[in-house]
């Protein structure tokens, strides 16, 4: 009654891909396991105290505090993924050779060219998969990308590139989520970084870059059609309102060099000088490169550095950046992002840091407490928009584009209407893949 507690009947009849059977005992191992490992147990393993087998297929998670947002945010995140208990004991944990309960069966995976799949024959959903194997591939390069789903050499794509999704959008099978993940560059606001003082920890500096980047003129340069945010929630979201209530500076050019001037005359600095890191895209270089020319058309010493992926997220985790491409906030339910704004996963430097930004206030914990605790919708939006409100206030998200997340599927692919029914522009899980078939000639 409290929400202290949640009990789950789970579903019979389920087995794994190893044959080992899904029941209550395997799903207390899978939240035992995530509640202590190293990334997820510092946001979850704060949250749950114990797990209890009550019988065969029912579990009750007893919680350390109230949660009235669990099914929405826990039962529907990647953190209620289930993996056969014999994989979380493997070496790699499961990582390389994933073992679960879903409509494909893992065969084979190589590192940066693609993995393979083949049907589950023990899938639990009746009549599916409909087909007999799926193959991924990366491609990284976009005209290749394109080029491959028109010669037939590949079904379906999923795409950023907006040009390819709007040229193809007559001949093939365009679904877009083009409102929910926020490219967006976050500002680093703790005083110092490796001993030296960091910029970004003045809101003068931070309001200047919010106030130097023409955000139309970004989202522009992406592609047709390109939207902009200004918050956490797209406006068309349950949980966002519209662009001019959320507090987000203007571009101003001339407000920018004022702040500008404010950060000099505050710190006795004779420049702001700060560095933008990103990961090696051709796409987002450019976006970075327009955005270093308009920071330093009103003053700014600004260099982009681009790093490979998982150096620039090491470096966003141990808080030793200024500013950063990021795109952390794109899932369905606000309180699967309480990690990215809480005090309590924002150690600095010699930590690992969830909260990126580094931000937070005893607003925002209040904020996440009633957000996180109440099943309330109206009293849960209230609270997350004042999120949204104290971090725009702050400046410390430099809102640009949505990125132009597009599928683009071949005519005889067949079963997409279940892709829209939920955001998937993000890391949650895809459970429409066993649905998906092929009309034949």
């Amino acid at each position: 009654e409290d929400f202290t507690v949640w009990t789950i009947d789970l579903r019979e009849g389920v087995t794994f891909h190893d044959g080992a059977e899904f029941n209550a005992q395997a799903a207390k191992d899978n939240i035992d396991f995530i509640d202590t490992a190293a990334l997820s147990g510092i946001a979850i393993g704060p949250l749950i105290d114990h797990t209890e087998v009550v019988d065969g297929d029912t579990i009750a998670i007893h919680l350390t505090t109230r949660w009235g947002a669990f099914p929405s945010s826990f039962l529907a995140g990647l953190s209620a993924l289930q993996r056969s208990p014999a994989s979380m004991l493997a070496e790699d944990k499961g990582s390389r050779h994933p073992i679960g309960t879903g409509p494909f069966v893992f065969e084979s995976w190589e590192p940066d060219v693609g993995m393979t799949t083949t049907a589950n024959p023990d899938y639990w959903r009746e009549g599916e998969p409909h087909l007999d194997a799926m193959e991924f591939r990366v491609i990284t390069d976009p005209s290749t990308r394109a080029a491959a789903l028109e010669t037939g050499d590949i079904h379906m794509m999923v795409t950023t590139v907006a040009e390819d999704a709007n040229r193809l959008d007559e001949e093939y099978t365009v679904l877009r989520n083009w409102d929910t993940d926020p490219g967006i560059l976050v500002a680093n606001v703790r005083p110092e970084i490796s001993g030296k003082p960091n910029p970004m920890s003045n809101v003068h500096a931070r309001l200047a870059v919010a106030k130097a980047i023409n955000r139309d003129e970004i989202a522009a340069s992406v592609g047709e059609g390109v939207e902009i945010p200004s918050s956490f929630f797209s406006s068309e979201s349950p949980w966002g309102q519209p662009a001019e209530e959320n507090g987000y500076p203007d571009y101003d050019p001339a407000a920018a060099e004022e702040e500008v001037a404010a950060y000099l005359s505050e710190t006795g600095e004779e420049t702001l000088s700060f560095t933008i890191l990103g990961h090696a895209s051709p796409d987002l270089q450019a976006v970075l490169t327009l955005v270093e020319e308009q920071l330093e058309a009103v003053g700014m010493d600004v260099e982009v550095s681009i790093m490979e992926e998982a150096s620039l997220i090491n470096t966003v985790i141990g808080a030793t950046y200024e500013v950063a491409y990021f795109t952390p906030y794109s899932s369905p339910d606000p309180d699967q992002n309480h990690y990215f704004w809480s005090k309590g996963t924002a150690p600095g430097e010699g930590g690992i840091n969830i909260n990126f930004t580094g931000f937070w206030n005893d607003t925002t914990e209040d904020a996440l407490r009633r957000g996180r605790e109440s099943e309330d919708f109206d009293a849960r939006k209230e609270a997350y928009t004042e999120i949204v409100l104290e971090n725009n206030a702050n400046a410390t998200t430099f809102w640009m584009y949505y990125t132009p997340f597009s599928i683009v599927a071949a005519p005889e692919v067949k079963g997409l209407s279940a892709i829209g029914d939920v955001p998937w522009g993000n890391f949650n899980p895809k459970t429409w893949l066993g649905g998906l078939w092929l009309a034949q000639d």
